[in-house]
């Protein structure tokens, strides 16, 4: 008999998903389920019965804000490594989820074999990514915040733009010419690096997403 063996708790509201994750933990003789949730109350109850070593979640559960579930799950437990584990959209979703806190995101279309071995890297301390999302957060890292960077008539109109406006209703909006909702647009796009309209309304509406959902 294994002693020592890893602790591992799931959130899912699938119970499809909750028992081929059982299978997957109950392969590998060092590790036990110690727990399951199909509800974020109840894991929030039942958490605090266990010394954890991994801890498993979907991110939406019962149609609730999957992030701040998370950071509830870094409060109860800031040491122990969370593994999202989801059909969320992991390029809408990964960037934010590794700043709120997760050591790795995996998608439910993995095979089996991948999520043995991102159960594996994340018990042993370290990270998880895909290589897009890799490469996603990496570009994300060498750019700076929009609110670093921009003034805060930029960053206004920045937000405008995220909320799918056009200049001539910002320009309505803040009682400006749209000439100088424009100006503003061009300053914006080599601030942030964006080479084309398209590209900024897209960061715009991704950063707006995060923004109002914190």
């Amino acid at each position: 008999m294994v002693q020592n063996k890893k602790s591992i708790f799931i959130v899912d509201d699938h119970p499809v998903v909750l028992a081929a994750l059982a299978g997957v933990i109950a392969s590998e003789e060092e590790w036990s389920l110690v727990g399951s949730a199909d509800t974020i109350e109840k894991a929030l109850d039942d958490l605090t019965c266990f010394e954890l070593d991994l801890i498993i979640t979907d991110y939406n559960i019962g149609g609730d804000d999957g992030f701040i579930f998370i950071r509830q799950l870094k409060s109860l437990y800031p040491e122990v490594p969370i593994l999202l584990f989801t059909v969320a959209d992991e390029n809408r979703l990964g960037p934010r989820a590794f700043r709120e806190g997760v050591s790795g995101m995996l998608m439910k279309s993995e095979p089996i074999g991948t999520v043995k071995e991102v159960i594996k890297t994340l018990l042993a301390g370290k990270r998880w990514a895909s290589e897009d999302l890799t490469q996603r957060l990496m570009d994300q890292s060498c750019r700076a915040l929009p609110e670093e960077i921009l003034s805060v008539r930029e960053l206004q109109i920045f937000n405008l733009i995220g909320q799918g406006e056009t200049a001539k209703s910002i320009a309505s909006d803040l009682k400006i010419s749209v000439k100088t909702v424009e100006n503003h647009r061009e300053k914006i796009k080599t601030k942030l690096g964006m080479e084309s309209s398209l590209k900024l309304q897209t960061l715009a509406r991704d950063y707006y997403r995060e923004m109002t959902q914190s």
